[in-house]
């Protein structure tokens, strides 16, 4: 897309989020102004004092909400996404002089679509998120799998960047549970395993950790 088409979306979005008394959300008319003059936002670069609140939120099945109504256009949901940042644990739209917090459910991203090559250790696994961006997993970009305490039920995710995570669908955790195999490292302790994170799961003796290869890294989706 030319930068000329890319700064449409904005110009679409408050015809959408117009407030019936006449007024747009002050909030997002500061926004659109702010990033219309870039093509690729470098949110990087950008670390705004000021923060305001806004009444958009993420919802755990990844649609946006904004004042308690769907946005229903994809696109424009894309563009809120290239601006979105993680600090601790809130959520920013962020632009060169205003943060606007948000509210994320669970997290902001769906990984949805799953895509093999090579094979072996040297298998690359590349996610497809719902908003469309392709991350392949690595050290940088590792799957975690954490443990839901109420239901024990597995919550898979891959860091898409900077932090913010993609929950992967349940039809895509089943295609890495049906290629996944077993590996094992014996220790003093038992047996450790790589989780992706730096960090080490270690079991008791005789467990085996079930897990996936990708970017020339193992990522454990739990115990055998």
């Amino acid at each position: 897309m030319s930068p000329q088409n890319y700064w449409v979306a904005p110009l679409v979005i408050k015809t959408i989020l117009y407030k019936g008394e006449g007024q747009l959300d002050v909030g997002f008319d500061d926004l659109f102004d702010e990033l219309k003059a870039f093509n690729k936002p470098p949110i990087d670069k950008w670390h705004p004092v000021k923060v305001v609140q806004i009444d958009l939120v993420v919802k755990a099945n990844g649609e946006w909400f904004y004042q308690g109504s769907i946005i229903g256009r994809h696109r424009l949901v894309k563009l809120f996404s290239t601006v979105l940042r993680k600090e601790g644990d809130s959520y920013y739209l962020v632009t060169p002089q205003v943060k606007y917090r948000i509210d994320v459910e669970e997290v902001p991203f769906r990984a949805v679509e799953l895509n093999r090559r090579k094979s072996g250790f040297d298998e690359e696994l590349y996610f497809r998120t719902n908003m469309d961006e392709v991350v392949m997993a690595d050290a940088e970009h590792p799957i975690v799998v954490e443990i839901d305490e109420n239901t024990q039920h597995p919550l898979p995710f891959v860091v898409v960047r900077d932090g913010l995570r993609a929950k992967i669908s349940r039809s895509v955790f089943y295609e890495l549970v049906e290629m996944a195999q077993p590996k094992r490292a014996p220790c003093e302790d038992g047996i450790k395993w790589a989780n992706g994170l730096g960090e080490t799961l270690i079991t008791e003796e005789g467990y085996e950790s079930l897990g996936v290869y990708s970017g020339g890294a193992f990522f454990s989706l739990g115990e055998m």
